[in-house]
């Protein structure tokens, strides 16, 4: 509710709600996710795209297509 005092706040922009918009789309052009663990997968892969994205770390975007190791335990 900061848009109230502060007229430069957007008050229909919320990032959040943008991330997870993709994940409602998702689930009414197909109906609904086949199993639990597409789903979570999904989110998974959604997570860390959005977050590099967001961080331009366009490397580990490659790093997801090509089937690269992101993080070492």
């Amino acid at each position: 509710m900061a848009y109230i005092y502060d007229f430069s706040v957007p008050f229909d922009n919320n990032p959040s709600e943008i991330d997870l918009r993709i994940i409602k789309i998702n689930t009414k052009t197909s109906g609904v996710f086949k199993n639990i663990n597409s789903d979570e997968a999904y989110c998974d892969t959604i997570s860390i795209i959005k977050a590099s994205l967001k961080r331009s770390h366009f490397e580990s975007i490659k790093a997801i297509f090509n089937n690269e190791v992101l993080f070492a335990n």
